[in-house]
């Protein structure tokens, strides 16, 4: 099992690597003043890297990687992970009510957050964790570690571009996260497909815009 997790970390790291590195790259250029078109460059990275990896290292097998039709679960997805994410949003709007924090890098624009937020988002990011990384898992070690991993890392992810944001702020974002990425691998494991994930992590995204809105 350990050479196959160090596998699919590597896989990751494949991915999430080169993505970083060039928007890192990106925001010291002129484009440091804009971080929401910054993070949507990386976003297609992840993409077009994940589609890549799975291209050439495993012949072109999308649907072993979740690449398929799911309606059920998917449907099924929506309605558990609705009132929990509502729930979650709206508990951390209530406990960071004293903070005066905004993330840099959200658009402005909110045509362009919609987008980002239910779209882009969650389109890239499971396509990454859930797609590539639990994909891999799913078939070389135990349906846990494949769950568990690709959430603790999905987790784990979001402390950098939160890293200047108050430490409550940042440890509720953090567990957010990881309840995010353990429904989604849970659904993504049920139904062989990554559908359901990308609608889970869509509407966390929007339970957390909702409850902006509205508690604002």
């Amino acid at each position: 099992m350990i050479p196959s997790v160090l596998i699919g970390l590597g896989l990751w790291l494949l991915i999430f690597l080169p993505s970083s590195a060039i928007g890192g790259l990106l925001s010291k250029t002129r484009l440091r003043k804009n971080a929401a078109l910054v993070g949507a460059v990386v976003q297609v990275l992840f993409i077009v890297l994940s589609i890549l990896v799975v291209l050439f290292l495993f012949g072109a097998d999308f649907k072993s990687f979740g690449f398929k039709v799911d309606v059920f679960h998917t449907l099924n997805s929506l309605t558990v992970s609705l009132p929990i994410a509502l729930l979650l949003a709206f508990l951390s709007s209530l406990l960071t009510k004293s903070e005066a924090y905004k993330p840099r890098f959200l658009p402005e624009n909110f045509l362009f957050l919609a987008l980002s937020a239910l779209l882009l988002a969650p389109l890239a990011e499971e396509l990454v964790y859930r797609g590539v990384l639990e994909g891999y898992l799913l078939k070389s070690t135990s349906t846990w570690v494949a769950i568990a991993l690709p959430a603790a890392l999905f987790a784990l992810q979001h402390i950098t571009p939160f890293s200047s944001a108050p430490r409550k702020v940042l440890v509720l974002v953090v567990v957010n996260a990881l309840v995010l990425g353990i429904l989604a691998g849970y659904y993504r494991a049920a139904g062989q497909s990554i559908m359901p994930a990308i609608t889970v992590h869509a509407t966390f995204n929007l339970a957390g815009i909702v409850v902006e809105k509205v508690c604002a």
